[in-house]
């Protein structure tokens, strides 16, 4: 419902007693239904229908009213205002919190430097790729010293493994269409993720089963929330209402917890495993 641009979600950020429910519906200048109760009692409570134009236009003031009080839910972001999401998304990214992202593969920014190049050299906008890497890199490189970052990846199956093209997973919301690692250039974006896992203890990548395709979730804790479909045509939410943030954090967090089956040091053996296919 939210692609299509016809309905917006707004929220009141303050705090609330739960006592005194009251429902609105209004068609301006038609009519409007009303209804109230004491909490979540519903159970014969009154409900008014109106069409009197006063009280329409009374009904219009109030809701208005309310709503010049309140903030947007979430925001929707696509081609048409990519500029605006990239912009967000950087600010989103400098916010200090731990964080975790449910992604469908390895991240831009644990890209070796030498690989970025070569891939870039590659695409039709490679620029694009060295920009968004070079942006994130030493936010980064702060968080995984300091706050806690975990990535809860999917890893390609092995019959792509074998292949010399394996997909870059982000590639079209990077607008880097078909872009692909080779073998080589994967096996160096691994080799350098466990480099940095080894080297900073706050980070961690670890495989997940859960993670689903095109699907891509970065969340820090009592901050706010991005949630991507990054297949074509890409869409992206952006919401930190509070209820809402809480709800997908606890999410990220039992899938990360589930990961934990691997033990101390066991995402690592998982990863060189992995390594070992690409050989």
């Amino acid at each position: 419902v939210y692609l299509t641009w016809m309905i917006e979600s707004y929220y009141y950020p303050k705090l609330r007693d739960g006592v005194f429910q009251r429902t609105l519906f209004l068609a301006p200048k038609t009519a409007a239904v009303v209804s109230i109760s004491v909490k979540q009692d519903t159970t014969d409570m009154l409900h008014f229908y109106v069409e009197d134009a006063m009280a329409l236009r009374a009904l219009e003031k109030d809701y208005n009213n309310y709503l010049a009080l309140c903030r947007p839910l979430m925001q929707v972001f696509d081609r048409t205002n990519a500029s605006q999401f990239w912009s967000l998304f950087h600010e989103f990214e400098q916010v200090e919190s731990e964080t975790i992202v449910l992604r469908p593969g390895l991240s831009v920014m644990t890209m070796p430097e030498n690989v970025a190049q070569a891939m870039a050299a590659r695409a039709e906008n490679g620029a694009r790729l060295l920009e968004l890497r070079a942006s994130s890199m030493a936010i980064f490189e702060q968080s995984i010293q300091e706050n806690g970052f975990c990535e809860l990846v999917s890893s390609p199956d092995f019959d792509m493994l074998q292949n010399d093209a394996i997909p870059l997973p982000t590639a079209t919301l990077l607008d880097l269409p078909g872009l692909c690692y080779t073998r080589d250039e994967y096996r160096q974006h691994l080799t350098h993720v466990l480099a940095l896992m080894e080297r900073y203890p706050l980070y961690c990548v670890r495989p997940c089963n859960d993670v689903l395709p095109g699907m891509l979730l970065y969340g820090k804790e009592g901050v706010g929330m991005l949630m991507a479909k990054t297949e074509a045509p890409w869409t992206m939410f952006a919401f930190s209402e509070p209820n809402m943030t809480a709800g997908f954090w606890d999410h990220l967090m039992l899938q990360k917890n589930r990961t934990e089956q691997f033990g101390a040091g066991g995402e690592k053996q998982v990863l060189h495993e992995l390594l070992l296919k690409l050989q």
